[in-house]
Order: C-alpha cells, then sequence, then structure tokens
C-alpha cells in the first residue's frame, strides 16, 4: 500500500530530523556543552516529541479512512463515514466534504438530503460551509419552489460559503418558476461581481435568453463575452474547467456547461459539438436553459 509506505516514510524523516537537532550541538561543541544546551532547551525535545506522538495518532485514528481512498472503495468508504458521521457522531467537516463528494460518486445523491437534515439537527453551522455540496439534491429534483427556498435562504447568509454559486442556484430556481424579471436582475449581479470565470460564462449564457427582446441584457451579455473571449485561450479555458471539477455544482451541471462552453467560444469547439447547434443559434440558450436540470446536467428552457 503506498499509504503505508508514505507514513513509514513520514516517521524515518521526522525521526533523522529529531536526531540531527539533537546531536547538532555535539558536532560543534562537543559533548559537555551538549549536555548544559539539553539541560536548558529539554522542553525543546519535548516539543518534538508532542508533535510526532500528535501526528501518529492522527495517522492511526484515520487509517481505514485513508486505505479506503487509496483502493477508491467508494461503497465501503460510505459505510465507513456514515458510522463516523451518524452513529458515533464525528461531525468533522472533513468527513462531510468525504461523505458528500462518495455519495456523487456512487450515484446516490438523495442521501446528501439526508445529511442536509442531520446536519440542521446536529451541526447547522457547517449548512454554511457546505451549502453549495448539499443543494445538489435541490438542484436535481427540478421544484422551482424547494430550489428557491434552499439557495435563496443561504445566498443572503453573509457567513455562507461560495456565495456566488448560491447565488446563481437561486436565479436558477426563478427562472424555473418564470419569475423572469427576478432572475434577470440576479444574474445581471452575477456577471457583475463574480470572479469565477466557469461561473460567469454559466451566468452570460442563461443571461442569452433574454436576448431577442432585452436590449441592455444583450449589451451586457456580449461585454462579458468580450472579455471573456480576451483573456482566455482554448488551453486556459480547460484548465479553468479542470480546477472547477472541485465543485460538485460544476460536476452535476455538465451538460449544461458544455453548451454554455460551446455557445461562449464556438471556435474552440467542433461543428459537430452536442452543443453547436445551440451556440450558432440566435438566442441559443434559450432553448437550452432553465426548464429544468436532471442528473445528468440536461436543460431546457427559454423565458420568451
Amino acid at each position: 500500500m503506498k499509504f503505508k509506505v508514505v507514513f513509514a516514510a513520514f516517521n524515518v524523516i521526522i525521526l533523522l530530523s529529531f536526531l540531527f537537532v539533537f546531536l547538532l550541538p555535539f558536532f560543534f561543541l562537543g559533548w559537555q556543552y551538549t549536555q548544559v544546551f539539553w539541560a536548558e532547551n529539554w522542553y525543546l525535545a519535548a516539543v518534538f516529541l508532542v508533535i510526532i506522538v500528535v501526528l501518529n495518532l492522527y495517522f492511526a485514528r484515520n487509517w481505514k479512512l485513508f486505505g479506503l481512498l487509496e483502493a477508491e472503495n467508494w461503497h465501503g468508504l460510505v459505510e465507513h463515514l456514515e458510522g463516523e458521521v451518524f452513529e458515533r457522531k464525528r461531525i468533522r467537516a472533513q468527513h462531510v466534504r468525504l461523505l458528500v463528494n462518495a455519495y456523487v460518486v456512487v450515484s446516490q445523491p438523495a442521501k446528501i438530503g439526508q445529511l442536509e437534515e442531520f446536519l440542521r439537527s446536529e451541526r447547522p453551522k457547517l449548512i454554511r460551509e457546505f451549502g453549495v455540496e448539499l443543494g445538489i439534491p435541490h438542484l436535481l429534483s427540478n421544484d422551482a419552489e424547494v430550489i428557491t427556498a434552499y439557495f435563496g435562504k443561504l445566498a443572503d447568509d453573509p457567513k455562507a460559503k461560495n456565495r456566488a454559486w448560491l447565488r446563481w442556484g437561486y436565479a436558477f430556481g426563478l427562472m424555473l418558476k418564470q419569475e423572469y424579471d427576478e432572475a434577470k436582475h440576479s444574474l445581471l449581479e452575477l456577471l457583475g461581481d463574480s470572479g469565477d470565470t466557469v461561473l460567469q460564462v454559466l451566468t452570460a449564457y442563461m443571461l442569452d435568453s433574454y436576448h431577442p427582446r432585452d436590449e441592455e441584457v444583450a449589451r451586457r451579455v456580449q461585454e462579458a463575452l468580450n472579455r471573456l473571449r480576451n483573456s482566455l485561450n482554448a488551453r486556459r479555458w480547460q484548465k479553468q474547467l479542470e480546477r472547477s471539477r472541485a465543485n460538485l455544482m460544476v460536476l452535476v451541471m455538465g451538460k449544461l456547461l458544455q453548451d454554455a462552453s460551446a455557445w461562449a467560444f464556438p471556435d474552440w469547439y467542433p461543428s459537430g459539438s452536442p452543443a453547436a447547434g445551440n451556440a450558432t443559434s440566435a438566442g441559443g440558450a434559450g432553448s437550452t436553459v432553465g426548464s429544468g436540470l436532471s442528473a445528468t446536467g440536461e436543460t431546457s428552457k427559454s423565458p420568451e
């Protein structure tokens, strides 16, 4: 196991480092002065020892977790983390993050909703930290009321993390509810505020649905596209997409993001791209954004 090798190497390096520091005075000052030095600075050795013990205890406590991750045993990981979180109530941010990701990997997004309910009763502060991740089953429900209720409340919370994505989720729900004016207002704010390139592309794509009947929106969208096209090339955009995959919402919206990419950067995608037809037609986003989002990220909608 690579993990065992890393663990052993870590301990060897720490031990050798400690011996080097401990014996260094002997090589420069001799044994007599070394005894005096360590008699006056014994606490340094104690601190070093405490660090080694604490780190080894951390590895020992999470030994099974690391082993499951290394083996990519996702079902086993889900079972282990559910025991830690639900049964033993060891509700740590690390456990919550891994459990949500594992649920997505094993295609059990509904269980994320159960985790959300549990956290609301046991550790409500973590809802703010994992608001985007816990919102995935709401987003997949295609229930406009559920989506707007969940994302709207968190988007207004100044302590919530990833608020830009929460605001996008809220705007998406508004479009499903056919509250297009309020959705447009939220999306225009995002278009100006968010520094996330991927989110900018998705936001501009959704706003393009208003293009035929709103000249101001059309102008803002075109300005955003010009900025994006001037600051990116195909390689940089692909790197942005790869980095963004750490965001589970991006993974869930794979088809929507594919369509948005082909629409925003048609020169970088072959004509045979699944999104090419939408990207080249007038108001292409209007035919694919907002009437619903499935588990594969499929969407279709127009505010017209």
